[in-house]
C-alpha cells in the first residue's frame, strides 16, 4: 500500500518554545511514527533535524527570510508549488493559516489554538491582527478539517466563523512533564508562566498581589517567569511603583527540566489572563500537582477543571480575595491538590496523537 504523502507547515519549528512549536514537535513525533505516512516539512527558515524525525522525512525550506511578513507571502505563494512538485495528498498546517492556492485534491487539516483576533483583538500586535482577521477566516472556509485545542476553541469557531460542528475536532495540548507522584509539596511562591502581553493581565494581577501582601503578614512572594512579548507591558516598571521589587522575582524562560522543578515547588500557579485557546501553563501545574488560580472565561475554567479556583480577571479584588482564600484555607488548597492528579490524566500527547492521526486515515477511507 502505498504511503499517504503529508506535507506540514513547519514554520513554528523554527521558534521553540512557543506554544505552537510545541504543539506541531509532539503531534509531529507521533504521526512519524506511522508506517503509511511519507512527510514533508515545508517552511521558508532552516529546520534543524531532530532525533524523532525518521530518514525519510524530507524537509522543503530556504535561508530564513526576516522581512515582516514575507514568511506568511512565501507561504501562500510557494507551498502550493512544492506541493504539486512532491504529489502532497494531505497539507496540515497547525498555526492558523493555509495555503490558500492549494488544489482542491489536496485535503487540507488546520489547527486553530485560539481567535485572540476576534475575541480580544486590542491585545495583539496590530500586524498580527491583521494577518488573523484576513486569513484565519479564509483559512477556516477552505479546511476540509478543522481541529481545535479545546472545546472552548471548537464553540468559539462555530460562533465566530459559523464552522459546522461536525467538521470540527478536538486535539488538545498536554504536559511535556512527567507527572509528579511524590509526596504532598506545598511551596512558598505563587508562580505566573507566560508572556509579557497584554492578555495575560500581568497589571491587574499585579495590583492584586498587592493587595494580598497589604492583607497577610507571611505572604507568599511571587514568581514571574516571563517570555518576550509585546504591547505597553512594563512589569518592571509596575512592581516597584507598587512597591513590590523585593517580593517579586523574574525570570527569563526556562528549559523544561528547570521549569518542571520551578513548577513542582510552587505553592500554586496565576492565570488571570484575558483570554486563553487553551492555557499551556495550567496543564503543566497540574502535572506537577500544583493547584491554579485562574479566569472564570475562555478554555481555562475547561483545562483546569475542579484542580482551579476561578476569577474575575478584570476585578482585582476577586484575584486577591482569592490568594488570601488559598493562603489561609488548607482544607481547600489540599482539595484543589488532590484534583490536579484526575484532571491532568484527561490530556495526554499520546492521546493527542491518536486522534490526529486517525483524522488523517478516515479521511482516506
Amino acid at each position: 500500500m502505498p504511503k499517504i504523502r503529508i506535507a506540514v507547515d513547519a514554520r513554528p519549528l523554527s521558534h521553540p518554545g512557543t506554544g505552537i512549536a510545541r504543539y506541531t514537535e509532539e503531534i509531529l513525533k507521533r504521526v512519524c511514527a506511522h508506517k503509511n505516512f511519507l512527510l514533508f516539512l515545508y517552511s521558508d527558515q532552516k529546520i534543524e533535524r531532530a532525533e524523532w524525525m525518521p530518514e525519510n522525512l524530507v524537509c522543503r525550506e530556504l535561508p530564513n527570510i526576516r522581512i515582516p511578513m514575507m514568511g506568511s507571502v512565501f507561504s501562500q505563494l510557494v507551498y502550493p508549488l512544492w506541493a504539486k512538485k512532491d504529489a502532497i495528498e494531505l497539507f496540515w498546517s497547525p498555526r492558523h493559516h493555509l495555503p490558500l492556492l492549494l488544489g482542491k485534491q489536496v485535503i487540507k487539516l488546520l489547527t486553530i489554538h485560539d481567535l485572540v483576533w476576534s475575541v480580544c483583538g486590542e491585545t495583539m500586535a496590530p500586524m498580527g491582527r491583521w494577518l488573523e482577521s484576513v486569513l484565519m477566516p479564509r483559512s477556516v472556509a477552505a479546511a476540509d478539517v478543522v481541529m481545535s485545542v479545546s472545546e472552548h476553541t471548537a464553540l468559539d469557531l462555530q460562533r465566530i466563523l459559523l464552522v459546522d460542528a461536525k467538521d470540527i475536532v478536538v486535539v488538545p495540548n498536554a504536559s511535556l512533564m512527567k507527572a509528579y507522584t511524590g509526596p504532598i509539596i506545598k511551596g512558598d511562591y505563587w508562580l505566573f508562566v507566560g508572556t509579557e502581553e497584554p492578555r495575560k493581565n500581568l497589571e491587574r494581577l499585579l495590583i492584586a498581589y498587592k493587595s494580598y501582601v497589604n492583607q497577610v503578614p507571611s505572604a507568599k512572594r511571587l514568581m514571574l517567569v516571563l517570555g518576550a512579548g509585546w504591547g505597553d507591558v512594563d512589569v518592571l516598571a509596575t512592581c516597584e511603583s507598587l512597591h513590590l521589587s523585593g517580593l517579586v522575582e523574574i525570570k527569563d524562560k526556562l528549559g523544561t527540566e528547570e521549569l518542571m522543578h520551578v513548577y513542582r515547588n510552587a505553592f500554586a500557579l496565576l492565570m488571570p489572563s484575558l483570554y486563553e485557546g487553551f492555557g499551556l501553563p495550567i496543564i503543566e501545574a497540574l502535572s506537577q500537582g500544583v493547584p491554579v488560580i485562574t479566569s472564570n472565561s475562555s478554555s481555562m475554567p475547561e483545562v483546569c477543571g475542579p484542580a482551579g479556583m476561578l476569577v474575575d480577571p478584570l476585578d482585582t479584588h476577586s484575584i486577591a480575595q482569592a490568594l488570601v482564600d488559598l493562603d489561609s484555607n488548607r482544607e481547600l488548597y489540599l482539595q484543589l491538590q488532590k484534583a490536579t492528579v484526575m484532571q491532568n490524566q484527561k490530556y495526554s500527547w499520546n492521546k493527542s496523537g491518536e486522534i490526529f492521526s486517525s483524522v488523517i486515515t478516515a479521511t482516506f477511507q
